[in-house]
């Protein structure tokens, strides 16, 4: 005879691709539950289905929402921002149309955002500290021989030509000096004038979006 298998006992094995799920358990005021209940029966499905719902939309509500407000880094910046607002009118008892409490909660606003704020790139850094020290000066420019004189003695004579030519080459020298200076001081510029270009579409985009917000009243 052929061997039968026995039926193995608990519950069948769930379908392929289906999760298991697991048991939560939480204790409802009768308000909640009632809400709970109602919204059940009018969406044709169980109370725990009816939970699972809209625990699912909260936390889809929650990241579109994060999302909206520029993502997580954002999201919790605001919040602090707001949890300062909040203590400055507590302390104040008055609102943001009140002018000394809105100085206030912008004072605080600018220091919560400058701490948050990410560091100053070091080529920046480097950047400014090139621009605030002062260049350095040039070497005065060498004095030129004097003209031998009618009464010229034949010694200096013999020695004139060759200060001429030491000052010709110091001349030279100093003119090469003058060429890298105003070379070293072109190059500070352009650099200055790339960093403050790309410093001014950094703030060219916060005002262009500016005017794609909602009207704000005044």
């Amino acid at each position: 005879m052929p061997e039968t298998r026995k039926p193995k006992r608990g519950r069948p094995s769930l379908p392929p691709g289906e999760r298991k799920l697991a048991s939560l358990g939480f204790r409802p005021t009768p308000e909640i539950r009632s809400s709970l209940e109602a919204a059940a029966k009018k969406n044709c499905r169980s109370v725990s289905k009816e939970v699972e719902a809209r625990l699912d939309r909260s936390f889809l509500n929650d990241k579109a929402q994060r999302d909206a407000l520029g993502g997580d880094d954002i999201y919790s910046l605001l919040k602090l921002l707001g949890a300062a607002a909040a203590l400055i009118k507590s302390q104040t008892g008055k609102s943001w149309g009140d002018w000394k409490t809105a100085v206030a909660i912008r004072a605080a606003w600018k220091n919560l955002i400058a701490e948050a704020s990410p560091k100053l790139p070091k080529k920046w850094e480097a950047a400014i500290k090139r621009q605030s020290r002062p260049s350095k000066p040039l070497p005065e420019p060498p004095e030129a021989p004097q003209p031998l004189g009618v009464l010229a003695l034949s010694s200096d004579e013999k020695a004139y030509p060759a200060k001429v030519a030491a000052y010709d080459a110091a001349l030279a020298e100093h003119e090469e000096q003058k060429s890298k200076y105003a070379r070293a001081e072109q190059a500070r510029w352009t650099a200055t004038d790339a960093m403050m270009e790309e410093l001014q579409e950094a703030v060219g985009i916060g005002e262009r979006v500016l005017g794609l917000l909602p009207e704000r009243t005044e």
